[in-house]
């Protein structure tokens, strides 16, 4: 788990962490980041640097219905640590969050899905 947390959203600060991505993360990986809907992400700043960097990362906004897994990894980030604890202020809160990562990448569980598509579908039309 890569993550980067800034208070504003900037295109030079998504640019920077993509940059980050890129010299860190294994050609061999595909790489998919979990974007909100702002528009940081879309400007051309950021669609070059995408198209100078192939192949580039797959970016999903929050939205998107695959993404219930990750909501399962922040849900534990918010009962595990951020519930736990006081932060009388925003970097203090950062600090935790990034304590949060540094130990979740020391032991990482992934996330499986336990039904096909298929099987979900099915339950849903019930």
């Amino acid at each position: 788990m890569l993550g980067s947390l800034h208070r504003r959203h900037r295109t030079a600060k998504f640019k920077k962490f993509l940059s980050k991505l890129d010299g860190e993360v294994p050609d061999c990986l595909d790489v998919h980041l979990i974007v909100d809907n702002h528009g940081a992400y879309k400007t051309a700043p950021v669609r070059r640097w995408l198209l100078a960097h192939p192949p580039p990362p797959a970016l999903h906004p929050t939205g998107s219905s695959w993404l219930n897994l990750v909501e399962r990894w922040f849900a534990e980030l918010i009962g595990k640590k951020l519930q736990r604890s006081v932060n009388r202020s925003v970097p203090v809160l950062e600090r935790g969050i990034r304590s949060w990562i540094k130990d979740w990448n020391a032991d990482p569980r992934p996330y499986v899905w336990h039904k096909t598509v298929g099987q979900i579908l099915n339950s849903l039309a019930g």
